[in-house]
């Protein structure tokens, strides 16, 4: 009623008449100020302020306690149910007018302006999801367009383009994958690549209608004349091969035409041309197979026909010539094995002298054996040297095979008691025990160097205050020295 009269309330209408009584606002009749409601028709004659709950007389357009433009505030409140129910049924535009509408009837009206901007944004979001849409199907991206449809239907769920497009999606999709498999078909032909022709073509079927069939067939027939082409020029390999006599490659290639070709597709159906070639090709791979084996067979027995008749003569000329071969062989290992001993490769001479030839000429064994008792005196002497490996100058004695034994064994114990010296003060004891067949002279100075050293550890154990001077070690280690002479000094 606010609102139907807001047009014509000035600031009189709710004041009371000179008879201290007031008119009701339905049906003018004058009623006592303490009556609520009117006597005549029973309407009410106030009415609650909508922002502070304050009670006004019916008509009243400003509230006495906020200030209230109350029809004013009433009309926004329409406007903004009329934008609820716009929003609510989707109609974002419409919503955003019955907002804008509230907040010009009430500027201060807060859910005015929440209803405002949530219209504006969904409209706003409607809007670029359209353009989505339409951006996509103009590019054909028909995959990407079904979450953009989607997208429109979260907005607004009774869109009728969006439900429709929907629903012709999965033909669409279906139409696509259809003419795309149709395209990698004829390319599939021109690049001769079977295997992605075949796969196009399973990809086709998995898709085709009832209604695709003429595509079908078409499709088929082509896939069909490809195999034809790539099992020919395989077969025109195999040609080429059974011409150059290449057998293993013609097999080779004959062998994968069936798996290569598809020859055994049962959706694709058999090709009994290209089987019978095939099987042709197999008969004449084995015919060369035959031919090959009776030259060889051939070749064989003239092989050895020629051997026979060779062998009385060679078997003369190999018996003399194996005896000078073993002659000069078994020259040549004694010679290598010198050659050994010089390079100091001790350790294959006796291989290398198990070579010679025994049975067809004589060994010479003086020589032989002689060559291993220097081997043997080398790996002696190797095993008795204190030390990783023997010094130079005895390799270079036992290098040379005009030394003799003797005279390596007399420098090799003079090196044993030189080195023992050296170390006289530590422990001699291992070069001394290390004397092979010493001379009497040798003897003597090892039993010498083992007394010396066990001087050294008696004036050791004597002196109050280790180590022993320097003075007395240079004694000890003097060879020249007299015991009396080192007591002597070490006393002193």
């Amino acid at each position: 009623q606010a609102c139907k009269g807001s047009s014509t309330l000035d600031a009189t209408t709710s004041s009371p008449s000179p008879t201290g009584t007031f008119a009701c606002p339905s049906c003018n009749h004058a009623n006592p100020p303490e009556k609520k409601f009117c006597l005549s028709c029973g309407s009410g004659l106030f009415l609650r302020c909508p922002k502070c709950d304050g009670e006004e007389r019916e008509g009243t357009r400003h509230c006495g306690s906020c200030g209230l433009d109350i029809p004013a505030w009433n009309e926004a409140a329409e406007h903004l149910k009329a934008a609820h129910q716009h929003l609510a049924s989707y109609a974002y535009g419409r919503a955003e007018k019955e907002a804008k509408l509230a907040l010009e009837a009430a500027p201060g009206m807060d859910a005015a302006k929440a209803i405002l901007k949530e219209a504006h944004d969904k409209r706003a979001a409607l809007k670029e999801a359209r353009r989505v849409v339409q951006a996509m199907e103009e590019e054909g991206a028909l995959v990407e367009s079904e979450g953009a449809w989607r997208a429109v239907l979260e907005l607004v769920p009774d869109d009728d383009a969006a439900l429709h497009a929907l629903a012709v999606l999965p033909e669409k999709l279906r139409a696509s994958t259809i003419h795309q498999a149709l395209e990698e078909i004829e390319e599939a032909c021109s690049a001769q690549d079977l295997d992605a022709g075949l796969e196009s073509w399973e990809r086709l079927l998995e898709h085709a209608l009832v209604t695709d069939e003429a595509k079908v067939d078409e499709a088929t027939e082509r896939v069909r004349e490809l195999r034809r082409s790539v099992a020919q020029t395989a077969f025109a390999e195999v040609e080429a091969h059974l011409e150059n006599k290449n057998l293993r490659a013609a097999k080779k290639t004959h062998a994968g035409i069936r798996e290569d070709c598809h020859l055994g597709n049962e959706r694709l159906g058999k090709d009994l041309p290209l089987l019978t070639m095939m099987k042709d090709l197999g008969e004449r791979i084995q015919g060369l197979q035959r031919k090959i084996d009776t030259e060889q067979r051939a070749a064989r027995r003239r092989n050895i026909l020629r051997k026979a008749m060779a062998a009385g003569v060679v078997c003369v000329i190999v018996a003399a010539g194996l005896f000078a071969w073993a002659w000069r062989d078994n020259t040549d290992i004694l010679h290598t094995a010198e050659a050994q001993i010089v390079a100091r490769d001790f350790e294959h001479v006796e291989g290398t002298l198990n070579r010679l030839h025994g049975g067809l000429v004589p060994l010479d064994d003086e020589h032989r054996q002689r060559l291993l008792d220097r081997v043997d005196l080398a790996n002696n002497l190797s095993a008795g040297w204190p030390e990783p490996s023997l010094p130079s100058v005895f390799l270079t004695l036992l290098q040379d095979m005009g030394t003799p034994e003797s005279e390596i064994l007399y420098s090799f114990n003079d090196s044993l008691l030189s080195a023992g010296w050296a170390v006289v003060l530590a422990d001699p004891s291992q070069w001394v025990g290390a004397l092979r067949d010493p001379s009497t002279d040798q003897q003597a100075t090892g039993d010498a160097l083992l007394a010396r050293f066990q001087l050294s550890e008696n004036l050791n154990k004597r002196w109050p205050e280790p180590p022993l001077p320097e003075a007395i070690e240079a004694h000890l280690r003097d060879i020249g020295k007299k015991d009396e002479e080192i007591l002597g000094s070490f006393n002193e």
